[in-house]
């Protein structure tokens, strides 16, 4: 199911060594919002919010686009 939110959602990721990770939001359509990280991150857990109001988010589902190192996630959130 879909990350549901209102004004802000938090993003948390642990990482067992350091990694590259690139962090960006997408509309419906696949177009590329914003990137919110692009750095190299130390092992821990690792939080992020995203603020609706910053990046100008109108209600709607988006998707979160996760690459560690080489590894691509994709999930699924919904401004409401």
């Amino acid at each position: 199911y879909p990350n549901r939110f209102q004004s802000n959602t938090i993003v948390e990721h642990d990482l067992t060594k350091t990694t590259k990770v690139n962090l960006a939001l997408c509309d419906i359509t696949g177009k590329e919002i914003a990137v919110f990280l692009n750095e190299n991150q130390s092992s821990g857990i690792h939080k992020f919010e995203i603020n609706s109001e910053k990046y100008n988010l109108v209600p709607g589902m988006y998707f979160l686009k996760v690459m560690l190192n080489d590894q691509f996630v994709s999930k699924n959130i919904v401004k409401f």
